[in-house]
């Protein structure tokens, strides 16, 4: 991309989630759109659910598309699968697995699921390398075994690309949109590590919770924005926030 317009839009998404949300945005008439991943993900190909596995924890579609790419159809879809959030279980519905319950937000709300549903054998949690929280606890108190799987690895970025550094220099974003705390942490220390810090007094944030909106404390934007919801149609509201 040799330019970007006025008024776009910034896409930090890890693909091929990010091509998904620009195509959403573009059809509730966002644009334009740019997509610049704050992460590439590598999966795993040799994991595989143990023997005991009694249920599969996913806390992303990442996990979903680590563990259906490394062990066939066949592996994991007769025992329940738990899911976080609307996306990550319709990935896992179109991977074949079956989903038995689907939490709001969270691995706390994603545990109390799981422990209210006392499956047996051991709960498997597939996730990157790098999870967002932990499972193990809190089952454990309700009695029940849960292990991690590490199906895949989130690369962050090592440097904003030179367009991008371009287009925030010349005020030619007028948001950005942020996913996960991590995504998040790599935006602000690119940011920082270019000197650009100064450039995002025009820029909205725009935030899917408030554990990604916290990790901008005291950076300079024009606002910090968070989704009434943990969900993608709610993020989209805050981007554009005058549709019907």
């Amino acid at each position: 991309m040799s330019g970007v317009d006025r008024g776009a839009i910034l896409v930090t998404r890890p693909q091929p989630d990010g091509d998904a949300f620009a195509a959403a945005l573009g059809r509730a008439g966002a644009g334009p759109v740019i997509i610049h991943p704050m992460m590439t993900i590598r999966h795993f190909p040799d994991i595989a659910l143990p023997d005991d596995a009694g249920a599969i924890a996913f806390t992303s579609a990442n996990g979903v598309r680590a563990l259906a790419a490394a062990s066939g159809r066949s592996t994991g879809q007769h025992i329940p699968a738990y899911a976080v959030g609307p996306v990550t279980a319709e990935a896992a519905r179109e991977a074949g697995f079956r989903v038995a319950g689907v939490a709001e937000s969270g691995v706390e709300s994603l545990a109390a699921m799981i422990a209210a549903a006392a499956p047996s054998g051991r709960i498997v949690h597939v996730s990157g390398t790098a999870r967002a929280g932990h499972l193990a606890a809190p089952l454990a108190k309700a009695g029940l075994n849960a292990v991690p799987l590490h199906g895949y690895e989130a690369q962050a970025l090592a440097r904003l690309p030179g367009d991008l550094r371009r287009a925030l220099r010349d005020g030619g974003i007028e948001a950005a949109t942020f996913f996960s705390p991590r995504t998040a942490r790599i935006f602000r220390h690119l940011i920082d590590a270019d000197g650009l810090a100064g450039t995002l007094c025009a820029l909205r944030c725009l935030c899917l919770s408030e554990a990604v909106a916290r990790e901008f404390d005291g950076m300079a934007f024009a606002r910090v924005e968070t989704a009434s919801q943990p969900h993608t149609a709610a993020l989209i509201d805050i981007v554009l926030p005058g549709r019907k």
